[in-house]
């Protein structure tokens, strides 16, 4: 993902606050997932998207769901409450 190694990536995506992520590894993260925090066109669309309670229903049949995507979701229901 954008150069970096699958474990800096299952870090950066399990911290709720990124104050101790270095800015370059914030910046790949991001280009990785195709999100630009500086773009407001950006943040409406994920801000949207949450507020649709989405059911992640293509991400439960990956066989990552119960170890990776389920974990992750709980993390950003608990940040959104």
């Amino acid at each position: 993902m954008a150069g970096l190694s699958l474990d800096k990536v299952r870090h950066i995506s399990k911290q709720i606050e990124w104050d101790s992520v270095p800015i370059g590894d914030a910046e790949q993260f991001c280009i990785g997932c195709g999100f630009d925090p500086f773009n407001c066109y950006d943040r409406n669309r994920a801000m949207a998207y949450n507020r649709t309670q989405p059911s992640y229903t293509y991400l439960k049949v990956s066989p990552y769901w119960s170890t990776t995507f389920k974990p992750l979701i709980a993390i950003l229901s608990a940040a959104n409450t």
